[in-house]
């Protein structure tokens, strides 16, 4: 699934980039007129954004199937992934998140739950999707 899930993620990636390149050359076209209508050019943008936002949204609803390719995409450059770290978004990033979520429920059921002991919740007797 991993595999099928970063050509989703690389895919969608593309065709934002593809997509940014159209809306530049947009842009430019629009201001190498000599007189750049400016209604023209918030469309242009607004467009630009629109665009960006459904990158965000596409990215969303892929990371529902594998969320470590939406924080950590595999088809980035060891370059870019340098970047990626220097903003926080290491392997740490995933267990930081995991604690922020299930917040103090979670170090107060850790020793009970390295020592094999559990304690039920309602959320127990829920049939696993």
């Amino acid at each position: 699934m991993a595999n099928s899930c970063d050509r989703l993620f690389h895919g969608c990636f593309q065709d934002w980039i593809n997509q940014q390149h159209q809306d530049l050359q947009e842009l430019t076209q629009a201001l190498d007129t000599h007189t750049p209508d400016s209604d023209h050019l918030r469309r242009l943008i607004h467009k630009s954004n629109q665009h960006f936002q459904d990158y965000n949204a596409a990215r969303v609803e892929l990371s529902k199937l594998d969320a470590a390719s939406f924080f950590c995409p595999s088809w980035i450059t060891s370059f870019e992934s340098s970047f990626l770290w220097l903003g926080g978004c290491g392997p740490s990033l995933y267990i930081r998140l995991l604690y922020s979520i299930s917040g103090s429920e979670l170090q107060a059921q850790l020793a009970d739950f390295l020592k094999g002991c559990t304690i039920g919740n309602l959320a127990d007797i829920l049939p696993p999707s």
